[in-house]
């Protein structure tokens, strides 16, 4: 409606102009050296629009016959760059087929047509897939030159180099590319575990701190990780300083990792180990307390003792009975306070204990631990006799190490990922090198009614030991 409106106006004033120019013709004079030009001033108005008409031609054609070989060469370029990046889709559809030929053979080609950093991409899949890692890493490497790709490039050698086990290297590039991006998951997750392989344990708790910040981690898995690094720190700190950790943080960096995980076993035991070294009892007792009521182990149990170790055998079995009580279901709660009170001579008790853990959990341990029952008590009753009327109960012990001989083996320290056992705990596996992955349980053998056969050989070698004895 509006531009009906204005076509009508101009319309109109254009008409007005015309009469105007009709009615009134008016008069022009040009005179240029001598002579003398007489014309109306419509013809004057004629001339100047189709001066300006022939100048707009001629410029029009100027900037043509000036612009139009930059204009082919651009149009050109850009239909190279358009047939390269379709080719270079093609390549990575290759490559992620599994095509190595094909994606070599597209990517050199879209390379004589398109220069751009994602062609290194492509050559170096296509180069992974025929196997020459030694050209990957030169296509990685040359990719390193190229903002866009320089992320990608250091992730292909960090690959590259951990496939070979150049953990080195590995860390190098990972340091590199967490300064890039330090809230990408596989990285944060890639970093930790070769700081770790390393040995730089401050460096991967700094690591594991910035990546529980990012909310890379499971909140719930967190404190417990972190008490793992702690605890790896105070046990290697303890064991004579390692990097920036000399032996006195041993025992901050263990009460910092109870603190996060007061189940974790080994860094409850040195903390209070170090407690009662410092003559600090009472923080000691209180963590291995703590520990147990977490789950008992044999190294807390040791702790227990080294709070007190010259006190009586009656009043170390008091002290036992008060951790018993807080796990008095655990075998291990029985074992330890069988063992004190064996220490005190007190063999019902002792018994009593022994045989309920032997029930739960049939170990070596146990059985030994009954046949050296019976052994003592045995001793004793000769030595409060007087007259050689005791006796030790032989077929007794006979019976335990028959049943020790053939029993599983108590708990170890063993390798959730790999199976191989530890003499102690650490936050590496040894075999494998995975993290946290030593767990305190029993090895999955056989159980005695499976071995009647090896009862059978093992039987007449205990007698004959005994015999010897």
């Amino acid at each position: 409606m509006i531009r009906a409106v204005g076509f009508l106006l101009l319309l109109a004033a254009l008409t007005w102009g015309a009469v105007q120019l009709a009615e009134n013709p008016g008069h022009v004079a040009i005179t240029w050296q001598g002579y003398r030009i007489n014309f109306s001033v419509g013809v004057l108005l004629l001339l100047v629009a189709a001066i300006a008409v022939l100048w707009a031609t001629l410029s029009r054609v100027w900037r043509w016959l000036h612009r139009g070989p930059g204009r082919f060469m651009e149009n050109r370029a850009s239909r190279r760059r358009e047939q390269g990046y379709r080719l270079l889709t093609q390549g990575l559809v290759a490559a992620a087929a599994g095509d190595a030929k094909a994606a070599h053979q597209i990517g050199a080609k879209a390379g004589q047509l398109v220069q751009t950093p994602l062609n290194l991409l492509l050559l170096a899949q296509a180069a992974q897939l025929k196997g020459d890692e030694a050209a990957a890493r030169r296509y990685f490497e040359a990719m390193l030159e190229h903002k866009e790709t320089e992320f990608l490039g250091l992730r292909g050698l960090i690959v590259q180099a951990t496939k070979v086990g150049d953990w080195e290297t590995a860390l190098r590039h990972a340091r590199h590319a967490y300064g890039l991006r330090p809230e990408t998951e596989w990285l944060s997750s890639v970093l930790f575990d070769l700081e770790g392989r390393a040995g730089d344990w401050r460096a991967a708790q700094k690591t594991l701190e910035a990546a529980t910040r990012a909310k890379l981690v499971d909140p719930h898995d967190a404190p417990h990780r972190r008490a793992v690094v702690l605890a790896e720190r105070a046990r290697t700190a303890h064991l004579g300083g390692a990097g920036e950790d000399s032996p006195q943080d041993a025992l901050a960096l263990a009460r910092e990792a109870h603190k996060f995980d007061p189940g974790l076993i080994a860094a409850t035991a040195l903390a209070a180990g170090l407690l009662a070294a410092q003559g600090k009892t009472r923080a000691a007792t209180k963590m291995v307390e703590a520990g147990w009521k977490c789950g008992p182990h044999p190294d807390l149990a040791r702790a227990y003792t080294a709070i007190a170790p010259d006190e009586p055998a009656l009043e170390r079995t008091r002290r036992f009975e008060k951790l018993h009580a807080l796990n008095p279901d655990h075998p291990e709660s029985r074992i330890a306070l069988a063992e004190a009170a064996l220490e005190a001579e007190l063999w019902g008790e002792a018994r009593r204990h022994l045989e309920a853990a032997a029930t739960e959990r049939p170990t070596q341990r146990v059985y030994r631990l009954l046949a050296a029952l019976e052994e003592r008590q045995g001793a004793d009753a000769l030595d409060a006799s007087g007259d050689g009327s005791g006796t030790v109960n032989e077929a007794a012990m006979r019976q335990w190490l028959r049943r020790a001989a053939s029993a599983a083996p108590g708990a170890a320290w063993l390798c959730s990922k790999c199976g191989a056992a530890s003499d102690q705990w650490r936050a590496r596996c040894g075999a494998c090198d995975a993290f946290d992955s030593l767990d305190w349980k029993l090895p999955a053998t056989m159980q005695p009614e499976a071995l009647p056969e090896d009862i059978k050989t093992l039987a007449p070698a205990v007698d004959a030991a005994l015999a010897q004895e």
